[in-house]
């Protein structure tokens, strides 16, 4: 299975949304990592980007942009949904 899988979180889930912290509720609390300040990228093999869904007409934070640019040079499969699709 999954025994090395990670979910990065880039800010506290207790800020995140009711629904992203039902998600969080039903993954095991080991997978979860909160990455504090400006991210780090950990080496890993893939990266699954899940950050924002289609439609996104703001400019994004600071932290995330950092972030995007240091995946660029990475495997990224980018998860693309509809932002209010449950």
């Amino acid at each position: 299975g999954y025994l090395n899988l990670k979910v990065y979180l880039l800010f506290q889930s207790s800020k995140g949304s009711r629904l992203l912290r039902l998600q969080l509720e039903k993954l095991p609390s080991k997978f979860v990592v909160d990455l504090p300040g400006s991210p780090q990228v950990p080496d890993h093999d893939i990266y699954i980007d899940a950050v924002f869904g289609i439609g996104l007409s703001k400019p994004v934070e600071e932290k995330i942009a950092i972030l995007f640019n240091a995946l660029k040079s990475k495997d990224v499969i980018s998860l693309d949904l509809h932002s209010g699709l449950d």
